[in-house]
């Protein structure tokens, strides 16, 4: 259903910015009968033009799966730019010390290992 959705929007020659982003966002879902649910991502400005990125481990809908490794990604603000991959890790905080000055946004992604 969601694969159709994306279709849909982006069949439409009038279609908006945003609703390309959310076709974009219904075409990554994993299609394998399973949810998984992601449930937070929390963001802090700390000291220094750091920004602290916190989130809930992400669950499957039939409690099978738990990730076992998270990707952080960057890029400017509002940007038509690809995210940048900052780094991999296990944890679920991570500081981004590199971020300076400006507008970012984060898109954290992880890997399930059933």
């Amino acid at each position: 259903a969601s694969l159709a959705t994306a279709d849909s929007l982006l069949s439409n020659p009038a279609r908006t910015k945003a609703q390309c982003k959310d076709a974009r966002c219904l075409a990554k879902e994993i299609n394998n009968g399973k949810g998984i649910h992601h449930v937070s991502l929390m963001l802090a400005k700390e000291v220094g033009n750091k920004t602290r990125l916190t989130w809930a481990s992400p669950v499957m809908d039939d409690g099978s799966g738990e990730a076992s490794k998270y990707t952080i990604w960057r890029r400017a603000l509002n940007a038509d730019a690809v995210y940048v991959k900052i780094t991999d890790t296990t944890a679920l905080t991570y500081v981004d010390n590199n971020a300076g000055p400006g507008n970012w946004e984060y898109e954290v992604t992880f890997t399930i290992q059933p």
